[in-house]
């Protein structure tokens, strides 16, 4: 069997659980206990990715490849945290935590009741950079891949006025 193989870093969009979640703390925490905020993400729009995906399907050359699929930007978790505070309209303090403090907040939530919003082995994998090794490869279809930055106002910006003005925009273009 051909298969094809998409390796996205984070991935984004509406209704996400990655910058929707960290939008969603900020609004209702004074403050972000925030654990890994040095790993590295590359994240992807989901139109990029189903934009990839879409082409893979029709393209019988992408058989048998394994392809990184990639933003354009390379982020910090602490900035992707900073920035889905500031375009949701609800910035807090961050509070990078220690390796240990990390461990011990995993450990707590992974034994709450409901999904986990954290785990020792998302602290685990958080170690190692989710970045590709290049860009975008061309037969994706993504010539120029999404910026968080550009779409993160429609996204989370529904929260405020000033959000709900660039919400209204990104659906009349």
């Amino acid at each position: 069997i051909d298969l094809t193989i998409l390796r996205p870093s984070v991935v984004f969009g509406p209704g996400d659980r990655f910058l929707n979640l960290f939008a969603e703390l900020q609004r209702f925490m004074p403050i972000v206990p925030l654990a890994t905020p040095h790993a590295k993400f590359q994240p992807i729009a989901i139109d990029d990715l189903v934009t990839a995906l879409i082409s893979c399907i029709r393209n019988p050359e992408t058989r048998g490849k394994t392809y990184e699929c990639v933003g354009p930007e390379v982020l910090s978790l602490y900035e992707i945290v900073h920035w889905a505070g500031f375009y949701s309209g609800h910035p807090r303090p961050i509070l990078p935590l220690s390796d240990s403090l990390a461990w011990i907040q995993a450990l707590i939530m992974e034994n709450l009741p409901g999904e986990p919003l954290l785990t020792r082995d998302n602290l685990a994998s958080a170690s190692v950079p989710n970045v590709g090794s290049g860009p975008m490869a061309a037969e994706l279809g993504v010539p120029q891949p999404t910026s968080l930055h550009a779409v993160a106002d429609a996204i989370l910006g529904g929260q405020t006025p000033r959000g709900r003005l660039f919400a209204r925009r990104a659906k009349t273009l």
